[in-house]
């Protein structure tokens, strides 16, 4: 078994927004809005109201990564997502699967080849 970690280079937006805003993997919805200065301290006086608000709108989060020609002579690939809160749909090139942290990843989805390595 070999391991990649793709903790870097993420970026989130609500659902119905164009922005897109820095984020930290592993993390939270409610961290990444406090750190980029999109909401007031949820911990002060009346600002959780506010706060709870944000809870009813679905947020994306994107990350690019390359998979290497040596990660891809596995017999399957497989993405683990630990610590995800909900039920999740993640999409991969145009492929999507709900679930719940592992995410199998299937050899439909071609291989193409792109300066620096292949990617999904």
């Amino acid at each position: 078994m070999q391991k990649i970690l793709l903790h870097e280079g993420w970026r989130m937006r609500p659902a119905d927004s164009d922005e897109w805003i820095n984020a930290h993997v592993p993390g939270s919805v409610l961290a990444d809005l406090l750190a980029s200065k999109r909401i007031d301290d949820p911990f002060w006086r009346t600002n959780e109201y506010a706060a709870r608000d944000l809870f009813n709108k679905d947020y994306e989060y994107c990350a690019e990564f390359n998979i290497t020609e040596d990660l891809l002579s596995h017999d399957s690939l497989m993405l683990v997502c630990e610590g995800l809160d909900t039920l999740t749909e993640i999409h991969i090139k145009a492929h999507s699967q709900l679930c719940r942290g592992q995410f199998q990843l299937p050899e439909s989805l071609g291989r193409r080849l792109l300066p620096g390595g292949l990617l999904f």
